[in-house]
């Protein structure tokens, strides 16, 4: 089948987290997350986070989704702030901590979810990727925390596509 994606190729992961975070003024902050998800029955809600042979995320480096092997891959991630106030407040996907693949931001939204996501580009083994947030509120202010089974105020994933 031309232009499919084989589920023996498709490797990835998703992440939460399921506390807030503070993310302190005019700072790329990593977003550091607390567990993979894996939602497989939007219907139900019944989730299964027991997957872990794509080895993607470990909660020993819990800002990192990593490619175990090479290929092209897509990415993203969404972030909420708990303030609300005029200012603006931005994510983005950086690749192995220096080159931005993916920005979005939002002014003077409280709880309102920005969501970011790459176009396909390609990872070496060992290569990673991170989703950090950024605002300009004066102080420093908390991401929303996720539920196992919501669309998540803060999260992040990476998904091998070929």
């Amino acid at each position: 089948m031309t232009g499919s994606i084989r589920l023996s190729t498709a490797l990835g992961a998703r992440v939460i987290r399921t506390s807030g975070q503070s993310i302190p003024n005019s700072t790329e902050t990593a977003l550091s997350f607390s567990r993979e998800t894996d939602t497989r029955d939007h219907s139900t809600n019944e989730v299964d986070d027991t997957e872990t042979s794509d080895n993607v995320w470990s909660s020993g480096e819990p800002t990192k989704l990593y490619a175990r092997t090479a290929g092209w891959y897509m990415a993203g991630g969404s972030v909420a702030l708990t303030t609300y106030a005029t200012y603006w407040h931005c994510i983005f996907i950086k690749l192995s901590g220096s080159i931005k693949l993916a920005f979005q931001h939002a002014y003077d939204a409280y709880y309102s979810t920005v969501s970011v996501s790459t176009g396909m580009f390609y990872m070496h083994a060992g290569d990673y990727v991170e989703v950090y947030a950024w605002h300009n509120y004066g102080s420093s202010v908390n991401t929303a925390a996720a539920s196992l089974a919501d669309h998540s105020p803060c999260c992040g994933w990476l998904v091998r596509t070929a």
